[in-house]
């Protein structure tokens, strides 16, 4: 996905226009869809804890400048040749955990 972006921004960089920023924050665990209406939206919204820790996953991205970042968590369920491309990168707070959460992003080099 990554390596597609980039290969769009070149494109758009002949034509003009700025380039896309795009990063990705994952964790694993379980969450809970349902079903949120009123007379003007129909909605399917997902909660749970792990959303939020996804969500300051992506605030760590920005501020690490990596493009993916994932929880420990998320990295144990990884095949370990793909495990073994990450690095950590130290932890991520969160108002509603009294821990941090560790966070990896891929090894540099």
């Amino acid at each position: 996905m990554r390596q597609g972006l980039a290969q769009f921004d070149a494109a758009l960089a002949v034509a003009g226009p700025p380039p896309l920023d795009d990063g990705s924050g994952v964790h694993f665990g379980e969450v809970r869809q349902g079903p949120s209406c009123s007379q003007a939206r129909r909605e399917f919204p997902v909660i749970g804890d792990i959303i939020h820790t996804v969500s300051r996953l992506e605030s760590a991205m920005k501020a690490l400048s990596l493009g993916v970042v994932l929880s420990a968590h998320a990295v144990e369920r990884l095949s370990p040749s793909r495990g073994a491309l990450m690095a950590p990168q130290g932890e991520v707070q969160s108002d509603e955990k009294a821990q941090g959460v560790p966070v990896e992003g891929l090894r540099s080099g």
